[in-house]
């Protein structure tokens, strides 16, 4: 009876160490400097009752592999998520807060004061 026990306390303490782990791991990644800041995007949606709402979302990435993506519907904030990421070969590795089981990986360049993810989602430096 002690046997199965003890390899279920191994089993368990191997998994809560690969979980610690892979935190410690998006954190010991690459980071492009020049993504640091804040990046503006503006867009305006259209409703089926042709209502128009206006929405402006930023990304704002911080210099220690930690940012917050906040969206604002017209002047007031709609919707905050903070994020962790690390860049790796123009790629974005991006894992939210509130998803933490999927890790996003976007492609991105940035030309002048525009930042391109996935080539057509276009923001603004701030």
């Amino acid at each position: 009876m002690k046997r199965p026990l003890f390899v279920l306390f191994c089993l368990l303490a191997v998994l809560l160490n690969s979980c610690e782990n892979e935190s410690e791991d998006f954190v010991l990644r690459e980071l492009d400097k020049s993504l640091v800041g804040s990046w503006k995007k503006e867009y305006i949606t259209k409703d089926f009752h042709n209502q128009i709402t206006c929405y402006s979302e930023y990304f704002i990435f911080g210099d220690g592999h930690s940012g917050e993506n906040k969206i604002y519907k017209f002047d007031q904030l709609d919707h905050t998520t903070f994020f962790s990421y690390y860049t790796e070969n123009n790629r974005l590795f991006l894992r939210f807060d509130d998803n933490k089981d999927k890790i996003f990986k976007w492609d991105y360049s940035i030309q002048d004061d525009s930042l391109y993810i996935n080539g057509f989602r276009k923001f603004v430096r701030e």
